[in-house]
């Protein structure tokens, strides 16, 4: 079954509607009554005098959000630590021929 909420749908989700209503931002990350930490972007749609007004409510799994950019970071970790060994080993070569041999020819 899907519990979306629909449009006009009141918000059911208490410890939301707590951490909306001490936001200062429009954007928070919160951990839902799940207990899976979205990130939530919230406007109000007009004003209300009751404080009781209408806000439109967007929300994301944050592990949505983060996944693809770790999968990139792991990726650039990769690479970067396959040239550091590929320098180290012509380093090494190089070091080898170009100072260690003619050093022990001199000796």
């Amino acid at each position: 079954s899907n519990q979306q909420l629909r449009v006009g749908e009141r918000l059911g989700d208490q410890s939301l509607i707590a951490a909306l209503q001490k936001a200062k931002d429009k954007t928070s990350e919160i951990v839902d009554s799940k207990g899976i930490p979205k990130i939530y972007a919230v406007e109000e749609v007009g004003e209300s005098e009751s404080g009781k007004g209408i806000y439109v409510v967007a929300s994301i799994a944050k592990s949505a959000v983060i996944a693809p950019m770790q999968m990139e970071l792991a990726w650039l970790v990769t690479a970067i630590s396959a040239l550091a060994l590929a320098s180290l080993a012509m380093a090494l070569r190089i070091g080898n021929t170009a100072i260690l041999v003619p050093t022990q020819k001199l000796l």
